[in-house]
Order: C-alpha cells, then sequence, then structure tokens
C-alpha cells in the first residue's frame, strides 16, 4: 500500500535531534590556509582568485563585444536600453566590462563602472570617450 504524500510529522519533533542529524551550531571555522582570506563563517578564499578572474577577462576582452553581439541579438534583446534607460542620478555598474551599456544612459546620469580586467576597463575608457560620455571606470572588485 503506498504511503501518503506529504509523510505526516510528529510535532513537536522530539529535541535533542538524534545524530547524524544534530549539528554543532556556530560551526567551527576551519584554519585559513597561508595566504588566504577568509570572508565569512566557512568561506575562505585565496588571495589570488581575483587575480586569475583578472587574468580570464583580460584574455576574453578582445573578442568580448563580438561574442555579446551574438547573445544581445538572440536573447537579451532591448535589455540593456530598457534596464539602462531607467537609471537616474549616481549609479554603480558591477562589472562594467567593455561598457557596452554606456551609450544608453540617459544624461545627467553620474556613472562609476568597476571591472576585474584592465584589459575590459581600457575598451570601456575608448568607448566613453567616443561617446563623450563623463564615466568614472575603476579597475576593483565589488
Amino acid at each position: 500500500m503506498p504511503l501518503p504524500l506529504p509523510l505526516p510529522l510528529p510535532l513537536p519533533l522530539p529535541l535533542p535531534l538524534p545524530l547524524p542529524l544534530q549539528l554543532q551550531l556556530p560551526l567551527p571555522l576551519p584554519p585559513a590556509a597561508s595566504g588566504a582570506l577568509r570572508l565569512c563563517q566557512g568561506v575562505i578564499v585565496a588571495e589570488d582568485v581575483n587575480q586569475r578572474r583578472a587574468e580570464y577577462w583580460d584574455r576574453q576582452a578582445g573578442r568580448y563585444d563580438r561574442e555579446m553581439n551574438f547573445w544581445d541579438r538572440h536573447l537579451f534583446g532591448d535589455s540593456r536600453p530598457w534596464a539602462c534607460s531607467r537609471a537616474a542620478g549616481e549609479v554603480l555598474e558591477v562589472a562594467v566590462g567593455t561598457g557596452r551599456n554606456l551609450s544608453f544612459y540617459p544624461d545627467g546620469v553620474r556613472l562609476t563602472g568597476v571591472d576585474w580586467s584592465p584589459a575590459m576597463l581600457g575598451i570601456a575608457r575608448e568607448r566613453a570617450a567616443s561617446l563623450g560620455r563623463d564615466a568614472d571606470l575603476r579597475h576593483g572588485d565589488a
């Protein structure tokens, strides 16, 4: 005979829960490895992670716009102009990349863009200059 779903649970649940269901909270933190950064409980990131990300996107920078043209046509459609046209005041664009959105921001927007990749930011700066758009484009992580 099949069991009815969902199975009824006895309430209140008996405490303490039998092992292995019972966890010690807060969980003990593992020691940080040499050259690592502890972000929060249980999350340790090696210092070179952002460097590796920057190197990856630096390698992509030359072809990024060409590849994104495909996705803009076939997937994103008019989402860039639609989203950017609603911006006002001070705007922070995280992962600004090559600055593909720069032309879609309305006049009067004070744009700060952040990206891991110096090569992508170089393209974004050239784009901003050719559009006559004042943008504060910074290398960094957010």
